[in-house]
């Protein structure tokens, strides 16, 4: 019996995408010039240190699921205050 399992993704780096995703989702979720503003803005918010912020943005680590729910409520709202914005 083979141990391979079946990609039902049909890809090879499901979790690196996955990390590079959210990280994209935290530069919507809180908009900055520069890394470092947004690991600062990023972890108070989200309760955790800088370091943690910049592995997740390195693609070094997975969040939490509960950290990517909260960074998508933030995200969504975000674009919804921009496209108020835009509208004036």
């Amino acid at each position: 019996m083979s141990a391979a399992w079946k990609d039902l993704a049909k890809s090879n780096d499901t979790q690196g995408k996955a990390r590079k995703w959210f990280g994209d989702l935290l530069w919507i979720a809180f908009p900055s010039t520069n890394e470092l503003e947004l690991c600062q803005k990023a972890s108070r918010a989200l309760g955790v240190s800088v370091r943690t912020v910049k592995n997740w943005l390195s693609c070094q680590n997975d969040a939490p699921l509960s950290v990517v729910t909260k960074v998508m409520t933030v995200a969504g709202a975000e674009i919804i205050f921009q496209k108020i914005e835009a509208s004036k």
